[in-house]
């Protein structure tokens, strides 16, 4: 049995590493052939059976509950899940709930028509109870000849590779069935996964060779190879659509670029012309766009050190005046709000203090020599004479 394909787990058939819950499904396989007589994952040869383990669903405990008592049966299904952890952890574990199905009380044995067995008239008179035995059919109460109760004996043969039998005092033996101990198979465990542990080398080089044979198989029923096309600097739907087709897997992430268009592909993950099969995976980095701008902090800056500032963001700068009690010529507010990232382009609205009272040259104007705030118009600061005007508005 050991390293037999029959029994390997899924992480063996695969290669994948192995701990304690690989020996446990190995055990499930076996307690699956004691209780119902056949492997749960039957296959013609040996490389059908490791790829059953990692392909065939496990057994419902509905199915293997028509085999065996439900209490066994949802050990059983435990054993053989494919994922490792939804398994027992260790073999003291399943010891523990090997235990507690043996303590299934006297009703088990009722149900199962196994009342007047040894074991079960036992646990009647450690309960107190009478262990008479049901008379039988045509024997009266005055029958000088009584039935007898012969000592039940086990046909069971020896499990294989133990090759001494276990022996159980038959008033510990469970009442579930009589072809089978729970208290034996709790022996059987604890031996079994001593043998598996001193087999455990032999179970490696097994399970690399299973792996060896499951990649060959595996890769003798691959698609043919094709290479793989260049979408970079194409939009990431086309790009995507194009994979797609050809029966590949695309994911993408976005990264600023300043000389690739947003939503255009910058590269691509394998590289064009690598060679590929359907289903293969392949990673896009897509442009968002340039990098974003950082809104300064200008406020309680003088009007030409916000201006000189902001001229060297890509932003679009206007500033606004607003009669305030601040000192004139200060920067009051902006808008968006300082640390703010935005897009380049995006505007940016700066508003100035005038001062208490702005200068008026009494013609229905402001004075154009009472300094940046003597030059408002309509609200709106225009540049002066011999001023760079970039990025400030006017009228």
């Amino acid at each position: 049995m050991l390293g037999s394909a029959q029994y390997f787990s899924p992480e063996q058939a695969q290669g994948l590493p192995l701990a304690p819950a690989s020996d446990l499904y190995s055990l499930g396989v076996v307690l699956h052939e004691m209780l119902t007589g056949s492997l749960p994952f039957a296959a013609n040869d040996p490389i059908a059976s490791a790829v059953a383990h990692v392909t065939a669903p496990t057994p419902s405990r509905e199915a293997l509950s028509r085999a065996m008592p439900p209490e066994l049966a949802a050990i059983v299904h435990r054993l053989l899940r494919k994922d490792p952890a939804e398994r027992f952890t260790a073999a003291r574990d399943l010891d523990v709930a090997l235990a507690a199905v043996e303590a299934v009380p006297q009703r088990a044995a009722d149900a199962a028509g196994l009342g007047n067995m040894p074991h079960t008239r036992a646990a009647r008179r450690a309960r107190g109870g009478s262990d008479a035995p049901a008379a039988r059919p045509g024997n009266g109460a005055g029958d000088p000849h009584p039935a007898r109760v012969v000592r039940e004996r086990s046909d069971t043969p020896p499990l294989h590779p133990l090759r001494q039998r276990v022996r159980v005092p038959s008033a510990n033996r469970t009442p579930f069935a009589a072809w089978t101990s729970t208290t034996r198979m709790r022996e059987w465990t604890r031996h079994a996964t001593e043998a598996f542990a001193e087999h455990r080398t032999a179970l490696v080089l097994t399970a690399i060779a299973a792996a060896l044979v499951f990649a060959i198989v595996w890769a003798g029923t691959r698609t043919p190879a094709i290479a793989l096309a260049d979408v970079r600097r194409t939009q990431v739907l086309h790009a995507r659509a194009a994979l797609a087709a050809r029966g590949l897997v695309s994911s993408a992430v976005e990264r600023p670029d300043v000389a690739v268009p947003a939503g255009s592909v910058i590269d691509q993950q394998p590289i064009a012309g690598t060679a590929v099969h359907r289903g293969d995976r392949v990673r896009l980095v897509v442009s968002s766009g340039p990098p974003l701008v950082t809104v300064p902090e200008p406020r309680g800056r003088s009007y030409a050190e916000a201006r000189a500032a902001l001229a060297r963001l890509p932003l679009a700068s206007t500033f606004e005046a607003r009669i305030s009690g601040a000192p004139a010529d200060t920067v009051l507010a902006e808008d968006p709000q300082p640390g703010a990232h935005v897009k380049p382009g995006s505007a940016e609205m700066v508003v100035i203090s005038t001062g208490p009272q702005p200068a008026f040259d009494g013609y229905g104007g402001y004075d154009p020599g009472a300094g940046p705030a003597g030059r408002q118009k309509h609200g709106r600061f225009a540049p002066g004479a011999g001023e760079n005007g970039g990025g400030v508005g006017g009228d």
